[in-house]
């Protein structure tokens, strides 16, 4: 719920007044652990891989969970891009193909956010190789991935660690 608050005014050196509107409306937002990225071929196994997450605690962006009727789809995605710690990004063969290009776009920004916000994600290979994912886009190549090949609970403890170990938890 939104809570409104007034603003202050304020000088700067040179003895103007400004004011301050940066408290005129705030919005509570939920912050994530992490956005969950995947092309809609491979929903299933992003539910599987959200329910894993959320068995050990974590806060995690889900489309399916957490995008509803009505709202913006590139505004809400947008907007929980910003509010999450991480990404993580289911990666398979759909990820490169979708005509939507969402998965490529989310990837995209969640890439930008590790180079230059400090915001990290974590690749998980889904019935794709390291090469194959190498070729698509050569700045994730040589990023250390887990994959789905142990099963889906083992990425997800993969991830939990790795989520701790960046101090993201």
């Amino acid at each position: 719920m939104p809570s409104i608050n007034q603003t202050k005014p304020s000088s700067n050196e040179e003895g103007q007044v400004r004011l301050d509107k940066s408290n005129v409306l705030k919005n509570e937002r939920e912050e994530f652990h992490a956005f969950l990225s995947f092309a809609e071929e491979d929903a299933k196994t992003a539910e599987m891989l959200y329910r894993a997450l959320t068995q050990y605690g974590l806060n995690v962006w889900f489309s399916k969970i957490h995008l509803g009727p009505g709202d913006s789809i590139i505004n809400t995605i947008n907007q929980a891009i910003n509010d999450s710690k991480s990404g993580i990004v289911l990666i398979s063969p759909n990820t490169f193909n979708d005509p939507k290009h969402f998965p490529r776009l989310e990837l995209n920004s969640l890439l930008t956010r590790d180079l230059y916000h400090n915001k990290p994600f974590f690749p998980v290979y889904h019935q794709i190789t390291p090469e194959e994912v190498a070729e698509e886009l050569i700045l994730i190549g040589d990023r250390l991935a887990t994959d789905t090949v142990n099963g889906i609970d083992e990425a997800a403890r993969r991830l939990f660690e790795a989520l701790k170990k960046q101090e993201i938890l």
